[in-house]
């Protein structure tokens, strides 16, 4: 057992580590890794104590011990969004695991020696887990001849080596939970998810419990989720209003909504949308998206000015979008537009020089309905 260093921090943090030792000398890491959780959840600055980081290095180095427990971790647990500041993710494969190097600076280590189970870039922290690093040796030499890695960082040229910090885990979101007013989350396929199911999703991308299911709100999923951004941004606004108007969240929760797609347990999964809604007195900061040009292929009835400023208009709440300084242009699309017929106006003009060249790559074409006849509309977002 490390030794536990300086006593800067507070009682309360050990006593916790006191309890906590003692659970695990009762093989109940279960039990002890809930008394983790819990106090990271409440103490925002806590991963970055050095004694708190031992602990929790102490619960993940043994597998083995955990699962021969009397009260083994689970997986849940194990993908916790609060624990994941402590893993190390495998730049190549995405594999997550557990770095016994990593607290080197803590335990005094200046020469790491021996069989290494990760390697990393000590200037950028590229890392690579044994089986990829394993792929990538020379083996012409046999078997027990000295092989040391020879290939460097694909970014910094610097070769891998220890000690292999923690880099964290891919699809968390970093965010002081006391900051969340509430969370909505829609799940794809007809039958909804319980909360049990719904947490599992949500602790593993949000610093939460199980504890604070009352911000998770379950709503009604449509046939289908939406697979285009354009789709799924007015699903998660409509999410929004619904929280609003059942009075859930307070006045212009659009404004400080966040939305999220991600699956339960692999890519293979069935596919959420989340939507993080943050207090009113920490509004989000997006940056808008700059629009160069807006083309509006119109049937029959062609939009008036003031048709087309409620177009823009609607535009900017469901996206973040600003227009200011935008080309606006309006032409005839016959009888029934389409999005074909859009894309097809787009590409000439870009022969032309009207809009700039790759403008169909970025463009988002929807078709709507304005005055009882069919419009389509292309937006083009400026390149830069």
């Amino acid at each position: 057992m490390p030794k536990r260093p300086d006593s800067q921090y507070s009682d309360e943090l050990g006593e916790l580590i006191d309890h906590v030792y003692g659970l695990t000398k009762a093989g109940r890491y279960r039990s002890a890794m809930d008394e983790v959780l819990t106090y990271l959840r409440h103490h925002k600055d806590a991963h970055e104590n050095s004694r708190m980081r031992l602990l929790a290095h102490t619960l993940l180095r043994s597998r083995t011990d955990r699962l021969q427990a009397e009260e083994p971790t689970t997986d849940e647990q194990l993908r916790s969004a609060l624990i994941a500041p402590f893993l190390t993710q495998c730049s190549q494969c995405e594999r997550v695991g557990n770095s016994m190097t990593a607290l080197s600076a803590e335990l005094g280590m200046e020469k790491i020696t021996g069989n290494p189970a990760w390697l990393q870039c000590q200037r950028c922290r590229y890392t690579l887990c044994r089986d990829c690093f394993t792929d990538r040796r020379d083996h012409s030499s046999g078997v027990d001849a000295p092989n040391p890695l020879t290939e460097a960082c694909p970014q910094c040229r610097e070769l891998l080596s220890q000690p292999v910090l923690a880099t964290g885990r891919k699809g968390v979101i970093a965010m002081d939970p006391e900051t969340i007013e509430a969370v909505a989350v829609v799940r794809h396929g007809p039958i909804p998810p319980t909360m049990s199911q719904v947490l599992t999703v949500v602790t593993q991308l949000l610093p939460l419990l199980a504890d604070d299911e009352a911000l998770v709100h379950i709503k009604r999923a449509p046939s289908r989720l939406p697979e285009d951004e354009w789709g799924r941004e007015k699903l998660a606004r409509s999410l929004v209003q619904d929280l609003e108007r059942d009075g859930v969240v307070r006045a212009g929760a659009w404004q400080r909504a966040e939305r999220h797609v991600t699956h339960s347990g692999s890519r293979q999964g069935p596919a959420h949308v989340l939507v993080v809604i943050r207090k009113p007195d920490h509004r989000m900061t997006v940056p808008p998206v700059r629009v160069e040009a807006v083309v509006v292929l119109h049937g029959p009835v062609t939009p008036g000015p003031l048709e087309v400023e409620l177009l823009v208009h609607d535009l900017e709440d469901i996206m973040p979008f600003t227009f200011a300084g935008a080309r606006l242009s309006l032409y005839g699309g016959g009888q029934a537009p389409s999005a074909e017929l859009g894309q097809f106006m787009l590409l000439r003009l870009e022969d032309e020089g009207e809009v700039p060249r790759g403008s169909l790559e970025r463009a988002i074409i929807r078709t709507i309905d304005v005055g009882g006849s069919p419009c389509v509309v292309i937006v083009v977002p400026a390149a830069d």
